[in-house]
């Protein structure tokens, strides 16, 4: 038997439909091994064809796993060209797909034959090429080795094959070509294929070649998913074998990872959101644990979960975490949308506070635990003074400023909050006071006299707290858990939110997938690079890290937007203005669009480097502004006193010791350092009157150190909309013309994280809060070579 000669094998009866270059499902690797790794997604499938009129059947089962197809082939059937015979051999099939990029690909096979006690070996190769969403070629060489000659004889076999997708997935043009070794060009087999996709994500394919063959094949999905995401597929099919005489008719069941957006099935699983401990804006990969959650993937995982047809509802669970102001106005806002969308959110409260409580009030349900009293009371700010500290030690701080509201190094020169800082933060308080009990009487449909008076009563119980509607259920959280049903029939129906946004989906688009890149500017803003390499250090960020990570997402051409994600109070007036300088210099030499977006504190540098021209999204709670200069150092000349230190100077000109930490600065000193700090102060305020379109007499309604939350910014000019990180990504994806799906990749991305193997006692925990603290507080000895500071007045905590 001459098996390669023949233009119909055994596998197109059991695949029917297929080409070389449409990945329509990786049980489909068999026809292009490169298949498999689109998704790397686990598979197991059967597939059975039954043959008229020979009356006789082949089974074909696979597995596919992290790119590798092992597949079991039934020969049962020998086609010839001009009938069918019943035969007896089967043939093994190994393979593996490596996708180098989003669009290109190759792969290589090996088959055994085993036909009549005869075994023959093959190895082939194949490519996968997808240039464009709307074009795709692919090419498999099969039997590319020279078996011995024997009873089964195979020849080389060349496929070929392009497909057009001029309208998205809903249909794929395909021509084929197959040829065999020393074949006539003109002898060789055309095939033609009309596929796509159509309602709840069916697939179908039409098929018709030179040899008058037809084909049909239909595939529908269903979704299983439970905790983890799965579907199970069914397709059938029919191929009319025209010289042969024949008809084929086979039904196929695949069991895959790999999820469906619109399959059919109940929604029938939740998403679990766990809030706990810090949400970092930046994930941290964990070592001996699993790394929780980043700020990111809370809000992405409720996004998708609002339009997911799999998912029933939300849970949220509450306990003791640590949030800014600004990061539970988002996770509110992304969970109302997904309440409004039809989708039930539920919230386990465990532990109360503000925050807690402020998130908890936007959902549908509010379960919260019979043994813990019940108490929201309303918002404080806390500032904390080292005077009498440094006094004790003999240190003195040094301050020269511009801004009247410029409080920073009042934490250092005075005891309580100047008459200036009191009337600033009050108007803050104020505004964010009002956005938290006016958001808490709308989304549980209770007066804001009803909120203001459970604020006045200090503690409720929690019967209490129902009765007043604050609270839906008293419950504990294995009691809401079952009963709601998250645990059916022995399975859970619950998915981690990080598990969530790492389920594989099907591959709808072909291409390279656009890329919008977020660059995260957290932290204290200093000079040069910034290495997280002391477990107690806050978080910093260097002009050279923010340059390097900008030139990365500029020059990668498969990065359509990028989006700055600020969360700092600012630092060095030089690193702030080359990260200011650096973002500009980028959209001069790259044409991409660029958002800002505000995290919980934009202020000072950290306002400084948003003053580009590019569109603002801020939360309401957003602290920001801050514009304005100060310069402070250190006089530890009483310490070296009580030390016994003595220092001698030799200096070369009038003020080559004026920054010395050893003596105070002089009158003469302090006017010329205040040049130095109005000539900063005029830079600042002049990229604010360009970048932010503010005309000059409005200025010092804006400026003057002064700060604002972002609801007050949106009215006065310094941002432009409201609304979240997903809302800025969403934007972003506007202004690059991007139409359906796109990645997002995140900048920078943090090591190992040891700090996790040091946690344990709730001392630790406490030193530890009490030392980043104070090292907050004492950031400018980590700039003591900056002449200029921008940074936020004051460390205020609001809780």
């Amino acid at each position: 038997m001459v098996y390669a000669e023949m233009k119909v094998q055994p596998s197109d009866g059991v695949f029917p439909g297929v080409t070389a270059s449409v990945p329509s499902l990786p049980a489909y690797s068999y026809s292009n091994p490169v298949y498999a790794d689109i998704n790397e997604g686990f598979s197991l499938q059967y597939r059975y064809a039954y043959i008229d009129p020979v009356g006789v059947g082949t089974h074909y089962v696979a597995t596919t796993f992290y790119g590798f197809t092992v597949g079991y082939n039934t020969l049962e059937i020998e086609i010839g060209d001009k009938e069918i015979t019943k035969t007896d051999g089967n043939s093994w099939y190994f393979a593996k797909g490596i996708m180098l990029t989003d669009w290109f690909g190759f792969g290589i096979l090996y088959n055994r034959y085993t036909f009549e006690d005869e075994t023959v070996k093959a190895w082939g190769y194949s490519f996968l090429l997808q240039p464009s969403k709307y074009l795709s070629f692919g090419c498999v060489i099969d039997h590319a080795n020279e078996p011995s000659p024997g009873l089964l004889t195979l020849r080389q076999r060349e496929w070929y094959s392009m497909s057009l997708r001029p309208f998205g997935n809903m249909f794929s043009l395909s021509w084929d070509i197959k040829r065999y070794e020393g074949e006539e060009w003109s002898d060789v087999l055309h095939i033609f294929t009309l596929s796509g996709m159509m309602w709840h994500d069916i697939l179908y394919a039409a098929q018709y070649d030179s040899d008058k063959n037809i084909s049909f094949s239909l595939a529908i999905p269903f979704d299983i998913s439970t905790r983890t995401g799965a579907s199970s597929i069914y397709d059938f099919g029919y191929t009319n074998f025209n010289k042969q005489e024949a008809h084929a008719y086979t039904f196929g069941i695949t069991l895959t990872e790999e999820r469906f957006r619109n399959a059919i099935g109940q929604k029938q699983r939740f998403l679990s959101i766990v809030l706990q401990e810090p949400v970092k804006e930046i994930k941290e990969r964990g070592i001996f644990e699993r790394s929780r959650a980043s700020f990111f993937e809370i809000v992405r995982s409720l996004r998708e979960a609002t339009y997911d047809e799999s998912i029933k509802g939300v849970i949220v669970q509450i306990d003791a975490p640590v949030l800014t102001f600004a990061q539970a106005q988002e996770i509110r806002e992304e969970i109302k949308r997904c309440k409004g969308n039809g989708k039930p959110v539920y919230c386990i409260v465990t532990s109360v506070g503000n925050l807690e409580y402020y998130v908890a009030s936007a959902a549908t349900k509010i379960y919260y635990t019979p043994n813990q009293p019940f108490g929201i009371t309303g918002l404080k700010a806390e500032v904390y003074f080292f005077k009498g500290l440094l006094d004790k030690v003999g240190i003195r701080f040094e301050e020269v400023k511009k801004g009247q509201y410029k409080s920073f190094g009042e934490s250092f020169t005075r005891q309580h909050i100047s008459d200036a800082a009191r009337e600033n933060l009050i108007e803050v308080l104020k505004d964010l006071n009002q956005q938290f009990i006016s958001d808490i009487a709308h989304d549980r449909n209770v007066t804001v006299e009803d909120v203001e008076e459970c604020i006045a009563s200090g503690i409720l119980t929690p019967q209490q707290a129902q009765a007043k509607g604050f609270v839906d259920v008293i419950a504990r959280p294995m009691e809401v858990l079952q009963s709601l049903g998250v645990e059916r029939y022995g399975l859970s129906y619950m998915v981690q939110c990080d598990d969530y946004v790492e389920e594989k989906m099907y591959v709808y688009d072909w291409g390279q997938k656009p890329q919008i890149a977020v660059i995260y500017v957290e932290g204290n803003i200093i000079r040069g690079i910034a290495k997280d390499n002391n477990f107690l250090s806050p978080a910093m960020i260097g002009d050279r890290n923010y340059q390097e990570y900008l030139e990365k997402v500029f020059a990668d051409k498969s990065v359509k937007a990028v989006v700055i994600r600020i969360n700092s109070g600012g630092g060095s007036a030089i690193a702030s203005d080359l990260m200011w300088h650096s973002l500009v210099a980028m959209k001069k030499r790259y044409n991409k669009p660029v958002v800002i977006s505000f995290g919980n504190m934009a202020a000072s540098g950290g306002y400084y480097i948003a003053c580009t021209g590019d569109t603002i999204f801020t939360s309401k709670s957003t602290i920001t502004g801050s514009i304005g200069v100060l310069f402070g150092k250190l006089n530890l000349e009483e310490l070296y006193a009580k030390l016994g230190i003595s220092k001698d100077t030799i200096k070369m000109s009038e003020f080559a010791d004026i920054f010395s930490e050893s003596r105070a600065m002089n009158d003469k000193e302090k006017q010329l350092i205040q040049k130095n700090v109005d000539f900063t102060y005029n830079e600042f305020i002049q990229k604010v009157e360009m970048g932010r379109n503010i005309p000059t007499e409005a200025i010092p309604q804006v400026a003057e150190g002064k700060i604002f939350t972002g609801s007050q910014a949106l009215n006065n000019g310094l941002a432009d909309t409201q609304g979240g990180l997903i809302v800025a990504l969403s934007y972003a994806a506007s202004l690059a013309n991007i139409k359906g799906e796109f990645k997002v990749i995140q900048l920078p991305e943090k090591d190992i994280d040891l700090r996790k193997i040091l946690k344990g006692t709730s001392f630790q925990t406490a030193l530890s809060d009490m030392l980043q603290y104070m090292y907050n507080m004492l950031i400018f000895e980590s700039l003591n070579k900056e002449e200029v500071l921008l940074l936020y007045p004051y460390e205020i905590v609001i809780k």
